[in-house]
């Protein structure tokens, strides 16, 4: 996914926050880098995601909040905020970064709610079909099927199909929350409303089969994105 978190100017906070972060192994799952936050920077030199971690001054936070607002496709940017602690998060920071974490604690805590967080609100996914690359949001993603040659991602009005293997597309799509449960589906984590050890049912009525062989590491996944086990 190549994510670069951007962390606090202050080099002794900025030290202790990308050594505790890096010590995660979703680090190098989501090959995070980190760096130091320079004056005046910019979101639209950024990758398609972005961890920032900054003290924003009131005048810094609107500057990036416009930059923000004028992105066709702008980046996942969390912020964090230490030192006084909060009431609650700067105005428009929950609409333009998706998340806040108080950094006012130890930051290898908050590690997992970054990724919880982006996972859940903030991804795009890259599908080549029919020789044109569709950037489409994760949270649209109803399941996939492995359908002879070819892998079809089903969208609530579109179906999309792409040459390679249901494995292959896993691959990448397990860290952004979604879960084989059969040789031939991968379901999006967000989409279950009802669940059994024998099949799922999904947003707008599908029903998929759960197959022996994909129920634990299924229910596994399950419960290390809703944070809670099934029956």
């Amino acid at each position: 996914m190549n994510l670069i978190g951007v962390c606090t100017p202050e080099k002794e906070r900025y030290q202790k926050i990308a050594a505790a972060l890096s010590a995660w192994p979703e680090c190098e799952r989501y090959q995070i880098h980190f760096q130091s936050l320079e004056p005046g920077f910019s979101l639209a030199g950024c990758p398609a995601k972005v961890i920032l971690a900054d003290i924003l001054a009131q005048a810094e936070f609107d500057r990036l909040f416009r930059e923000y607002q004028s992105l066709a496709h702008p980046p996942f940017v969390a912020l964090f905020h230490y030192g006084e602690p909060l009431a609650g998060p700067p105005a428009g920071s929950l609409l333009m970064f998706g998340a806040y974490l108080d950094m006012t604690g130890d930051p290898a805590q908050v590690f997992s709610g970054i990724a919880e967080e982006f996972q859940r609100n903030a991804s795009f996914y890259t599908i080549n079909a029919q020789r044109q690359l569709y950037r489409v949001p994760v949270s649209e993603i109803l399941y996939c099927k492995m359908e002879k040659h070819c892998v079809e991602f089903y969208l609530p009005n579109t179906c999309l199909k792409s040459w390679g293997t249901l494995a292959q597309e896993m691959e990448k799509l397990r860290p952004l929350g979604f879960a084989r449960i059969h040789k031939s589906y991968g379901v999006n984590l967000r989409h279950i409303r009802k669940s059994t050890s024998r099949q799922v049912e999904l947003t707008g009525g599908v029903i998929l089969p759960v197959g022996r062989k994909f129920k634990a590491p299924y229910f596994a996944d399950y419960e290390r994105f809703f944070g809670q086990r099934l029956p």
